[in-house]
């Protein structure tokens, strides 16, 4: 009781004082905000805001908008990506009255075309130079040459296209035919849950495993094996057991602008190499009903 009565004492026999000055009050809040020890660092202007309802006020309202600000600017960092810094990157340098979704569609192409990260302008063309992106050049061509510019952006942009899909959940929708069946690969809609830890070379990821088509149906295992920070080797196997022979059969992957077919050997299995992990997302699979020599 006696020290409350010592403070009220002070408060009605000192002198308050000049008010503390805008930018100090500052200071007072944005360390509040970080959660900083404010007592120690600036006891005489909470002594000050004790007495005086100005700057106590002032005071309030400060460190109300620094925690709000804090709190949106935390949620803004979460939802920028580095594929979005990129494409602003790409955007400024360019021209900024080109149609952002231009660029970004633009860039968005660019993964499919990298099994590694170009080291030079001479190996960005070359990864470009038989593929009909390099036509849209004579369209867009300020973004391209921005891209050839930024090397070091544009790897850092394909490493973390890859790390996003690699790993994480993909849905497939599984469509039948006379000829065959076809797997279509996409991002899961729920949250997607990693399944492995790291992203080092070596690391394996099952893409798909489980029975396609009608009653005797197929068997079908899709795994990805991660050879470098961009590329993968995909291995698929294909068994109907017991009823046919496992070899033969046709299996054909599409991204992009690739297609690129192979046949299972003895044991019903097929391996692409030097697939883009950003194809992963947006890869379409086909297995053939009919094996070479043979009707199944």
């Amino acid at each position: 009781m006696s020290k409350r009565l010592d403070d009220l004492r002070r408060m009605l026999t000192e002198p308050l004082g000049a008010h503390i000055d805008d930018e100090r009050l500052a200071e007072m809040a944005a360390a509040t905000a970080a959660g900083e020890d404010v007592d120690a660092m600036f006891g005489t202007e909470l002594a000050h805001i004790e007495q005086c309802s100005t700057c106590a006020a002032e005071y309030d309202e400060l460190v109300t908008f620094s925690v709000s600000a804090v709190a949106n600017m935390h949620l803004a960092a979460q939802k920028i990506t580095p594929q979005e810094v990129f494409a602003e990157l790409i955007r400024r340098e360019t021209d900024e009255s080109l149609d952002s979704n231009v660029i970004r569609q633009a860039i968005a192409t660019l993964p499919f075309f990298f099994t590694e990260s170009p080291s030079s302008a001479a190996a960005f063309d070359q990864a470009l130079a038989d593929t009909s992106i390099s036509e849209q050049r004579n369209h867009i061509p300020r973004v391209f040459q921005s891209v050839r510019r930024n090397l070091s952006a544009l790897t850092a942009y394909l490493s973390s296209t890859a790390n996003a899909i690699w790993g994480h959940s993909l849905q497939t929708e599984t469509t039948s035919s006379a000829k065959g069946y076809s797997l279509n690969f996409q991002p899961a809609q729920a949250p997607a849950i990693p399944i492995l830890g790291g992203h080092t070379v070596g690391d394996k990821w099952e893409l798909f495993s489980r029975r396609v088509g009608k009653i005797p149906p197929l068997h079908v295992d899709v795994r990805a094996q991660r050879q470098t920070d961009l590329a993968c080797s995909l291995t698929v196997h294909v068994d109907r057991p017991g009823l046919v022979s496992a070899a033969g059969r046709r299996i054909t992957v599409v991204y992009g602008e690739v297609t690129i077919t192979r046949v299972t050997d003895d044991n019903g299995n097929v391996t692409f190499e030097e697939v883009p992990i950003a194809a992963l997302a947006g890869l379409v699979l086909t297995i053939d009903e009919q094996t070479q020599g043979s009707t199944a």
